[in-house]
């Protein structure tokens, strides 16, 4: 268990590291919201429609697309086992959510600032 922990760390510092570069991968935009939100990859990458599944896997899409611009939403969403369509209204949400909820904005900016975006 403490050499398990003791990779996670590892891993996450050299993510930090490399966010300062601004060379993300996707693999490592999903790990990086999977490691802020507490929601496993697996459990983004699920079929579940639970809340504590859903707006972290959106935000994920979000991050991705903003990363990514040149990358089609069926791409996106094909990450994630969605149709493309989900991928579109994912980022949609994020962005209507940043104008609206105070609570969501703190969240992302949270998530911003440890991704080092």
């Amino acid at each position: 268990m403490e050499k398990e922990a003791l990779a996670l760390r590892m891993k996450s510092e050299k993510l930090m590291k490399k966010a300062q570069t601004m060379k993300f991968t996707i693999d490592e935009i999903v790990f990086c919201v999977s490691e802020i939100t507490g929601v496993s990859v697996k459990q983004l990458k699920s079929k579940s429609r639970k809340r504590e599944y859903v707006v972290p896997r959106q935000f994920a899409m979000y991050k991705i697309k903003k990363a990514f611009n040149s990358m089609t939403w069926q791409s996106i969403s094909g990450i994630f086992n969605r149709h493309h369509t989900t991928a579109i209204y994912a980022f949609h949400e994020v962005e209507n959510k940043l104008s609206v909820n105070d609570e969501y904005v703190k969240f992302l900016f949270d998530s911003y600032k440890n991704l080092h975006n």
